[in-house]
């Protein structure tokens, strides 16, 4: 979340500044932009374009439950649960 931070304000503020702000090290930060997603990151980027569309449809209005519901319909593989 912090270099993601980082990433979103360079262009308004150096990346020096940012990094101290949030006690991050540069080098961090720079390692961090060259990595791979991982294999967590992929999948859920994946489940978030197959979200979208369903509540795009619903005018917005669709919850946790009917996406779910949505995505089950559509065969794909996810969990459900109410905190």
């Amino acid at each position: 979340m912090r270099y993601q931070f980082v990433q979103q304000h360079a262009g308004q503020f150096s990346v020096v500044t940012l990094c101290q702000i949030m006690q991050v090290g540069r080098s961090g930060y720079y390692a961090w932009r060259r990595r791979a997603p991982s294999q967590r990151q992929k999948e859920n980027e994946r489940l978030l374009s197959r979200i979208r569309p369903f509540f795009e449809r619903s005018k917005q209005t669709y919850g946790s439950p009917r996406i779910w519901h949505d995505l089950r319909e559509e065969g794909f593989s996810c969990s459900f649960t109410l905190a």
